[in-house]
């Protein structure tokens, strides 16, 4: 109750049940993008807990650097290193299995569902975790998976196109 209070008292009772609907995000917790994204992070990284923000730095007009963030470690868990891999090779299977389970979360039988997408990238050197929600999107060809692609694309730079393209410079790369 103390997370969700209009839960009732038969959905605050654990049962096995429970842990299946939860694994598959349907249970009565009631999580924000940020702290999935904060949660996927610290496993991400092997159990370091850091606390969320949303940027690392903010630059002037001409760039210089305005201010910067500090990395302020909130708890570091030891996770086993099997129990991590296993994580990652079912967050791996889920886009890349031949059985992958790309779904919708279901809130209102009336509407669509939302379109929810958790990850990390790249995935044998995690540098950035990403929760991409979009609510009611089920109809739109599950669009959140699509647009987590677009955003580890930008980042790591992965659609750079050189400016110049001289044969020196594309060799170069």
């Amino acid at each position: 109750k103390t997370f969700n209070p209009d839960a009732t008292t038969s959905q605050t009772r654990w049962t096995d049940g429970d842990t299946i609907r939860t694994a598959i995000g349907q249970s009565i917790n009631s999580y924000t993008p940020a702290q999935i994204t904060k949660y996927v992070s610290t496993l991400a990284n092997g159990g370091t807990l850091y606390k969320l923000h949303m940027v690392d730095h903010i630059q002037n007009a001409d760039g210089t650097l305005h201010s910067e963030v500090e990395e302020t470690v909130e708890n570091v868990t030891k996770f086993k290193e099997e129990n991590l891999q296993a994580v990652y090779q079912g967050m791996y299977l889920v886009t890349n299995g031949s059985r992958g389970t790309l779904r919708t979360a279901e809130e209102d039988k009336n509407r669509s569902s939302h379109t929810w997408f958790v990850c990390f990238a790249p995935f044998d050197d995690p540098q950035i975790a990403i929760t991409v929600m979009i609510p009611f999107g089920e109809g739109s060809g599950t669009p959140a998976p699509a647009v987590a692609k677009a955003i580890i694309r930008e980042y790591l730079g992965l659609d750079y196109t050189p400016t110049n393209t001289t044969m020196q410079t594309v060799l170069a790369e």
